[in-house]
């Protein structure tokens, strides 16, 4: 026995229902595909580049304290895709003071950042920043949490940019103290992009200000 046919009008009515839902719900497709789509698009950058610095340190640690200037060449790596960023430097310089008795030391730093951009010229930075000082006497180690925040404006569109940077420690320990207190810095300076190529140069005036007890 043969399945009788469906009647026209019903497959007409069926296949308007069709058409209309597809229209209807073909917006509502495009906005679940758009944030997708947007992270695909996101491109991935990666740079080098170096860091000329003039460094001002003030240690305050209760019975002594002592102001030490230098400059500190670094050299910088970053990894950027869309509002984040991974950024690591690594920095050697010698540091003198104007006071005699105070020694000369040389400096070894390096720090690793993840940051996120929390504004158009404005990024939030987090992590780890290391200091070892060497003297003739021996060497003393800081390590630091830090939070940063910087602030960066263009001076040549996609060439040369002014920036600005405030950090603080959130937790932090020292192997000339026992008692960590704080940590404070500050960063000012130009950082120069070469067109078409994956480097900058930086160059920069930084203080740094820390304190604890012995």
């Amino acid at each position: 026995m043969s399945r009788p046919h469906p009647c026209p009008r019903v497959r007409l009515g069926w296949r308007r229902f069709r058409d209309r839902a597809r229209l209807r719900l073909a917006p509502v497709g495009i906005l679940l595909l758009l944030p997708a789509a947007a992270r695909a698009q996101q491109p991935f950058h990666f740079a080098v580049g170096a860091t000329a610095a003039a460094v001002r340190v003030h240690s305050d640690m209760g019975s002594f304290a002592d102001s030490l200037g230098g400059t500190v060449l670094a050299l910088d790596a970053t990894a950027r895709r869309g509002p984040f960023l991974l950024a690591a430097r690594y920095g050697e310089g010698h540091l003198t003071s104007a006071n005699a008795a105070v020694a000369a030391r040389d400096l070894v730093e390096g720090s690793l950042f993840l940051g996120a951009r929390v504004g158009p010229f404005v990024t939030l930075l987090v992590g780890p920043h290391a200091r070892a000082y060497d003297t003739p006497s021996g060497s003393t180690r800081w390590v630091f949490w830090e939070v940063r925040v910087r602030g960066a404006a263009p001076l040549i569109p996609a060439r040369l940019e002014a920036y600005g940077e405030l950090g603080g420690t959130v937790v932090g320990s020292s192997s000339l103290v026992t008692r960590f207190d704080a940590e404070r810095s500050g960063e000012v300076g130009a950082s120069y992009r070469v067109p078409g190529a994956p480097l900058a140069f930086r160059l920069a005036y930084r203080i740094e200000r820390g304190s604890g007890l012995e």
